[in-house]
């Protein structure tokens, strides 16, 4: 997996804007993650976590955004 950052985002359709806005937007490409050592392990959602955290963090050093800890709650079975 290539983690991908993208800067100026948030210009080109600001919060509560009905259209968005032609704006230049920098794409930033990372190094491949690699996973197989979790491989066999996909069922545990501990190890689903490990591989978003380390994904969401790759994703915040290329875009210089900050890292928001916290997740959605799952719903009600």
């Amino acid at each position: 997996m290539v983690p991908v950052g993208l800067i100026g985002t948030e210009l080109v359709q600001p919060v509560g804007a009905r259209f968005p806005r032609p704006m230049k937007v920098v794409v930033r490409f990372g190094q491949p993650l690699d996973f197989t050592r979790y491989e066999g392990l996909e069922g545990s959602s501990a190890i689903r976590r490990a591989v978003t955290d380390e994904v969401m963090d790759a994703i915040v050093r290329l875009s210089h955004q900050e890292y928001v800890d916290t997740y959605h709650e799952r719903p009600a079975a």
